[in-house]
């Protein structure tokens, strides 16, 4: 084998290695958050549950919830029918992967969680277009530690 036979041998088994050692990598472990938003007249404010998959979203929740974090507190994401065994009590969850945190949010994705559950039918109309709900009045309040 000539030289440089062998040196394309040899940067191919350290691609090999190195792409194996990327893929061993143990994914980072989901975190969930309680955020709590205001109730109205009739009803007392109500907790919801999120996980967030993504390890710079999480960071991010932390340091909203320690106060470390002051203009983009307002959690957003996408509005997914269905329950989820971390948020039981409520018919719909949001999406892990489209949760963020924002600091000014345009009024049409506002609405607390017992009215999207009360129109949950029209989620993704012009109650709630693209399925993006930012809770206005919500606030962090907790990392829950689940399962």
């Amino acid at each position: 084998m000539n030289i440089l036979g062998t040196r394309i041998t040899l940067a191919a088994l350290a691609l090999a290695a190195t792409i194996s050692t990327v893929s061993a990598a143990p994914a980072a472990a989901a975190r969930y958050f309680a955020f709590e938003a205001s109730g109205t007249a009739m009803r007392q404010p109500h907790e919801f549950i999120v996980k967030i998959d993504d390890p710079a979203t999480a960071e991010m929740a932390g340091r909203v919830l320690h106060g470390e974090e002051r203009y983009a507190v307002r959690i957003a994401g996408t509005v997914v029918k269905g329950r989820t065994d971390y948020n039981e009590s409520w018919p719909f969850h949001l999406d892990p992967k489209s949760i963020q945190f924002v600091g000014n949010a345009v009024e049409a994705c506002d609405a607390t969680a017992h009215y999207v559950e009360e129109h949950l039918h029209l989620v993704g109309t012009d109650f709630l277009p693209r399925h993006e709900w930012c809770p206005w009045s919500a606030h962090l309040t907790r990392e829950v530690k689940y399962p």
